[in-house]
């Protein structure tokens, strides 16, 4: 399986990056990191400190939420109707958000995304196991385009931007560009919803526990003034929030 050794790569160039490009100081470049946060704010606060430790927690819940169905399906030796394409995606997303929280020396973004990123890989390396082969084809090649994507994304960090700020503007648009292909499967579902009069697909307690953690992150990413934190997850509550409507507006 070349997974592992292109992840070994692409961090390898992660990390080339950003002791090619340390920190700097705010003092001293200020004006040259307009569009993402220099430090963090003088006096810790409820947003700064207890809000990203929860959104923390909860993502880690959702990560292992899906754990126990693929040890079941491992059990079984088969996949059957269960969906793996998305784990590549994950993988992709928790691997981009984990070099980005090293970048910028977020502990609560690397919290949230390591045990995700283990998680993931686990997930798909399992599933091309008990996949027949055309779908173990499409997760082999999809896991390997997102790896190739980070690759090329170390490369350029390490060889081509000039700056620190770059670097962490192209990691952070870079994670923004994953998790809006992660979020057409949901605006699929809702179209389908919608579609057929009928949320019977919808869960509402996962829709909650989605909403409650994209709230937290954007509290925490408003009050730190990243926009590339901001973003998604302001997408992620508002697509969970249309969810929950739907699910009262389209009941069967």
């Amino acid at each position: 399986m070349l997974v592992l050794p292109l992840v070994s790569a692409c961090l390898s160039f992660s990390a080339v990056a950003h002791w090619s490009h340390p920190l700097p100081r705010p003092h001293a470049h200020a004006a040259q990191l307009p569009s993402q946060r220099l430090a963090r704010p003088p006096t810790a606060s409820l947003t700064t400190t207890l809000v990203p430790a929860a959104g923390a927690c909860l993502a880690n819940v959702m990560f292992f939420s899906g754990a126990p169905e693929v040890m079941k399906k491992r059990a079984e030796g088969e996949l059957g109707d269960f969906n793996p394409l998305p784990m590549p995606i994950i993988f992709g997303t928790t691997l981009g958000w984990f070099i980005y929280s090293l970048l910028t020396r977020d502990v609560f973004v690397a919290i949230a995304n390591a045990p995700g990123l283990l998680l993931s890989l686990w997930y798909v390396t399992t599933t091309i196991k008990l996949a027949e082969p055309p779908l173990a084809r499409r997760l082999e090649g999809l896991t390997l385009l997102v790896a190739a994507i980070h690759a090329f994304a170390g490369i350029a960090s390490a060889f081509l931007l000039r700056s620190h700020a770059a670097t962490v503007q192209l990691y952070g648009l870079l994670c923004n560009a994953i998790l809006m292909v992660y979020y057409s499967a949901p605006l699929s579902s809702l179209a389908k919803v919608v579609r057929t009069r009928s949320a019977a697909s919808i869960y509402l307690p996962t829709v909650a526990v989605n909403c409650l953690n994209g709230l937290f992150w954007s509290m925490y990413a408003m009050a730190i003034n990243d926009r590339y934190l901001l973003v998604p997850n302001a997408i992620g509550v508002a697509l969970a929030t249309v969810q929950a409507a739907l699910c009262f507006v389209c009941r069967s």
